[in-house]
């Protein structure tokens, strides 16, 4: 999403990258609402779920612009209550393999914060963050999917 390519020259990927990352972002939104109110029963958590989620997504829409450090850390804040509050709902429930991945998914967002924040091993942070995302959609295409299912059985 940078303007300039690493080599120095125009990236005229920039649009396409900002105009995925709001569809993807946009996607999950509506994922956090239609999750926290199908599968939440507590109140709290619907409204963590989905609000600090929303939250969450409007701030990494934004990492393309000049606040990208401060949207990088509101966003991974937020996602992180977000997160735990699915894991809750998730361990409340039946679905075991998308409880033991849910951990993995936490630990490796943990991992990418601490790589990002302290700067070691920073080298190997875009392969990180790629892995991790792909996990993260993986989990989250897996459990609106059980969503979906759950919704044709009823």
């Amino acid at each position: 999403m940078n303007e300039q390519g690493m080599n120095g020259i125009q990236n005229p990927a920039r649009p396409f990258a900002i105009s995925a990352m709001l569809i993807l972002c946009s996607s999950l939104t509506l994922f956090f609402i239609q999750f926290s109110k199908q599968l939440e029963e507590n109140r709290n958590w619907k409204w963590i779920i989905q609000t600090l989620g929303t939250i969450s997504m409007i701030s990494a829409v934004l990492i393309f612009t000049k606040y990208h450090d401060i949207m990088t850390t509101i966003s991974s804040i937020f996602g992180v209550f977000v997160v735990i509050g699915i894991i809750r709902t998730i361990y409340n429930s039946y679905l075991t393999v998308f409880k033991i991945s849910g951990v993995a998914c936490v630990l490796l967002l943990g991992i990418n914060n601490l790589i990002y924040y302290s700067e070691n091993y920073i080298e190997h942070l875009p392969l990180i963050q790629k892995i991790t995302f792909v996990l993260v959609l993986v989990w989250i295409v897996g459990l609106n999917f059980k969503m979906m299912n759950k919704n044709r059985r009823q």
